[in-house]
């Protein structure tokens, strides 16, 4: 069992949790329920900045490619980039749409961002941006009909786009296809669709050919992928109805990196138990095998709503809803 090495809560004000962690080189960034996010000192949690008001809601937080600053979106339509080499007492460039932007996709490469939209006038659009620029370049209106939950793109890659939804459909999409091309654009961009069944939490590449997703309701899939000449084809290799009598959990927060690159986890946790523990994800088939090697002993006695790993100080952080910041050294 690791204790945390240091404790912050976040935000004094009752009420407030904290979202989502943004990992940089030397600092984490924090968002928090009430429209402000803040960056703090890897090594003691030392408060660096706090932005109040970012956003009307911040929906999402991301590091940007070179870990200069992070990006946030909000349910208000902005997409906001910050440079935390300066004080942030203005965002560094902003982009607005009308629809709200629940989650946002870095490119680890090139210039690209995407955002995802809540459901908004019978749409739930996907924006390309290009930073260089001040509009969207591409958008997808009809690749999902839900609220689009989470994004990524694919590791090494600026082309393929992996979004998820409150539809349970999974789509990989080229966004190098361009809506005003002739034909239909969503169709011609969504490579390949994979339907869950259930409203989708959790959806992400773990390597070229494999996604892993968890649904609302927790429920579990483990896809492989393989790409033919003109199509692609997906197969469940390993499913779970419910992970919470599988693991013996309340709730799954999210996959978590490892020192091997190779390998991953998945964090849970329960409401009676603050305790966030891990099970590894075999690489090619997706089992999930419970770890008693690292438990991470909260003092929150509130829901984890996310955990990080950072490689390079062996740390944890975790994120939760009663608005505390820890780090735990493993």
């Amino acid at each position: 069992m690791v204790k945390a090495s240091c404790s912050v809560k976040a935000d004094r004000t009752e009420g407030v949790y904290l979202f989502e962690i943004a990992s940089l080189d030397d600092q984490v960034a924090v968002s928090a329920s009430n429209g402000s996010w803040g960056l703090y000192d890897k090594e003691n949690l030392r408060q660096v900045l706090t932005i109040e008001s970012a956003h009307a809601n911040v929906s999402s937080i991301k590091p940007s490619k070179d870990n200069k600053g992070v990006f946030t979106c909000g349910t208000e339509g902005d997409l906001k980039f910050w440079d935390i080499r300066t004080e942030c007492k203005n965002p560094a460039n902003t982009w607005h749409v009308s629809s709200p932007i629940l989650s946002l996709a870095v490119a680890n490469h090139g210039n690209f961002i995407a955002t995802g939209s809540e459901l908004y006038q019978n749409e739930a659009p996907i924006y390309l941006w290009d930073i260089r620029n001040t509009s969207p370049v591409r958008s997808w209106n009809d690749s999902h009909n839900d609220d689009v939950t989470t994004m990524e793109f694919l590791p090494k890659s600026k082309e393929l786009l992996l979004s998820a939804s409150t539809d349970g459909l999974i789509n990989i999409t080229d966004v190098t296809k361009d809506e005003n091309a002739g034909g239909d654009a969503d169709e011609e961009a969504v490579l390949h669709v994979i339907n869950h069944g259930a409203s989708l939490h959790i959806a992400t590449f773990l390597s070229r050919n494999r996604i892993l997703a968890v649904s609302h309701m927790e429920s579990y899939a483990f896809y492989k992928l393989k790409r033919e000449t003109d199509s692609w084809k997906s197969k469940a290799v390993t499913t779970f109805d419910d992970l919470r009598p599988k693991l013996d959990c309340s709730y799954v927060i999210g996959t978590v990196a490892t020192d091997d690159k190779r390998k991953h986890m998945l964090a849970y946790s329960t409401f009676d138990n603050p305790t966030v523990r891990f099970a590894n994800i075999d690489r090619k088939t997706g089992v999930l095998n419970p770890t008693s090697s690292v438990q991470l002993d909260r003092m929150s006695g509130e829901i984890c709503r996310d955990v990080v790993y950072d490689k390079a100080h062996h740390v944890y952080f975790t994120a939760s809803e009663d608005g505390f910041l820890q780090a735990f050294s493993s």
